[in-house]
């Protein structure tokens, strides 16, 4: 769906010298290949070359594509994997995650405990276009370079949301949504803004420290009703899904959709797994919910725990909670990452619900072990910590 002719008019803006983390080759490619001083042309698959720096790339076979298997550790490259190997469909190993914009305010506390990185608010639309047409990804290859530093891996957080969506493109709120309800834009129009983000966001940051993105977040109305009544149901169908699938080849994409509808996606091979984000209380009944991953799972579906906080004020009933989501994904072979969404409860977007695993002074609560320690241990057989 216009893939080709539009990678060829991104391709014709690009300068006679590529800056550094621009793209410099790829199938359908024509711009310059010559990469600015300190970094080289470096091939990540058959559709996407990136100017690296030259410190960056191993050594052994700077023109060499990673491997496809998002799972699998460059062996030349030590310094852009996690401490462990990452988990790979019916492996062992799980990511245990946190979610910040700002990991050095914690001293070492995020990758002395988490081996996955995601940017709370960093990597969302509106972080990247602050100016229509304009785009600043500095901030997310800030991002990269301190998870590459410590060791951890990523997920992209996230390519369309209905809220923290550029104003600009945004004219109606409300309607059903806390976010954007309709664009002045037409269909076909949003369709190309969308295809615009997406590109210019696997250009800028196609990079192996992010293991997956969330392409579609939060589609389906949680009453039950279908899908949310928002700026993209007027012209969103599953070929969104496959125009962000071609960028990284490398790379998992997540949406965070109900069961018929990924299903129906996976048949086209378009998604490759599941989100579930586990804003919870401390009262939540969780019966069935080993059933639905297995349900998840069987189609062949990767499931990443991605937004877990637990709101409430017995902290024992609070980490029960977490130990049963972390059991739950522990024992399905296909359940990859459990992220927490934030750090400490001083920084949470539930304030004043106590809702992570380190208490505003920066300790470990109760909670933290209950569910790192089932982590821990992946999938009966061993973990990664």
């Amino acid at each position: 769906m216009k893939i080709a002719l539009t990678i060829a008019a991104l391709a014709a803006t690009a300068q006679a010298q590529v800056a550094v983390w621009g793209q410099c080759g790829g199938t359908g490619y024509s711009g310059s290949t010559t990469c600015a001083a300190g970094s080289v042309c470096f091939k990540q698959n058959d559709y996407y070359s990136q100017c690296t720096p030259s410190a960056n790339v191993p050594s052994s076979n700077p023109t060499t594509a990673p491997s496809t298997d998002p799972t699998t550790k460059p062996s030349s490259n030590p310094t852009s994997a996690p401490s462990t190997s990452a988990p790979s469909s019916g492996g062992s190993k799980i990511y245990f995650g946190t979610a910040t914009d700002r990991p050095s305010n914690y001293g070492t506390i995020v990758p002395d405990n988490f081996n996955m990185l995601v940017s709370e608010n960093g990597m969302k639309w509106d972080g990247h276009e602050r100016f229509r047409g304009v785009f600043d990804f500095s901030s997310s290859l800030s991002q990269i370079a301190y998870a590459k530093q410590h060791n951890m891996k990523m997920r992209g957080h996230c390519l369309v949301w209905h809220n923290q969506m550029p104003s600009f493109y945004c004219s109606q709120q409300g309607g059903g949504t806390t976010g954007c309800a309709g664009s002045s834009l037409n269909s076909e129009q949003l369709l190309q803004v969308i295809e615009t983000r997406i590109q210019k966001t696997f250009a800028a940051l196609n990079d192996p420290t992010i293991i997956a993105w969330d392409v579609l977040n939060e589609a389906v109305d949680d009453s039950g009703n279908g899908l949310k009544r928002d700026v993209f149901t007027t012209c969103w169908d599953p070929t969104t899904s496959r125009k962000s699938s071609r960028w990284p080849a490398s790379t998992l994409l997540l949406a965070n959709q109900c069961f018929e509808l990924v299903k129906s996606l996976k048949a086209q091979n378009l998604v490759d797994g599941m989100g579930f984000q586990m804003h919870l209380s401390q009262s939540q009944n969780l019966a069935g919910q080993a059933d639905l991953f297995k349900k998840f799972s069987d189609i062949g579906v990767i499931i990443h725990i991605t937004e877990m906080d637990v709101g409430g004020s017995n902290q024992q009933t609070q980490a029960n909670v977490f130990a049963t989501v972390a059991k739950n994904c522990a024992a399905n072979p296909l359940c990859e990452a459990f992220v927490v969404w934030g750090v400490s409860d001083k920084d949470s977007w539930r304030s004043g619900e106590n809702a992570l695993l380190f208490d505003s002074n920066l300790q470990k609560k109760p909670q933290f072990a209950a569910c790192h320690d089932v982590i821990a241990k992946g999938h009966q057989v061993g973990g990664p910590f």
